[in-house]
């Protein structure tokens, strides 16, 4: 479908500070000119969580490692509020600071930042997110996918099939919008 695989997703986030991102006062993302860009509280944590992933990038870089969009994520959720050199960052940082807008305020609001800046970037060569306007698939044919489609459901009267995928898994979120015989979160 030309969705972005995980390198490529990474050096889009890398280097995100090269487009016109900003947030809007509601906290959603927006592209493209936003004059009330610099009095919004989400565009400091946006400068934030761009400094934290290119902190974690550095730090990586000693270990002979590469930015992982997915393991920043872990990072975020798991370690970032104890990283004593994150919090540094913050305390020397030009970000808005008072007694609610301190450090683990602001690694707390970066996770809703990252997870739409990682959306805003998963898109097919058509430019569009999450099977944006596309129509609900009938059963027996879905263009590109009715042997394989119809393999797993025979095959899973009979087994459990667990499957392993390295693309987002937006294939099998858009196989549950198909309208089936017998409908199955495959």
């Amino acid at each position: 479908m030309g969705y972005p695989v995980g390198n490529q997703l990474n050096e889009k986030i890398l280097n995100s500070y090269k487009d016109n991102i900003s947030f809007h006062s509601d906290g959603t993302l927006v592209v493209g000119d936003n004059p009330n860009a610099q009095i919004v509280q989400y565009n400091q944590y946006f400068d934030f969580c761009k400094d934290a992933i290119h902190y974690c990038n550095d730090n990586i870089k000693t270990f002979d490692k590469t930015f992982d969009y997915e393991e920043f994520y872990d990072y975020l959720k798991e370690k970032a509020k104890n990283d004593i050199g994150l919090k540094e960052l913050f305390d020397t940082g030009a970000y808005s600071k008072s007694a609610f807008n301190n450090f683990e305020q602001y690694v707390y609001q970066i996770d809703s930042i990252y997870n739409q800046l990682v959306a805003f970037y998963i898109k097919n060569v058509a430019g569009k997110s999450w099977y944006d306007d596309e129509p609900t698939h009938l059963k027996p044919a879905f263009n590109g996918y009715t042997g394989f489609l119809n393999c797993i459901e025979k095959l899973s009267k009979d087994y459990v099939i667990n499957v392993h995928t390295l693309n987002h898994d937006l294939f099998f979120e858009r196989l549950n919008n198909m309208d089936m015989d017998k409908r199955r979160n495959v």
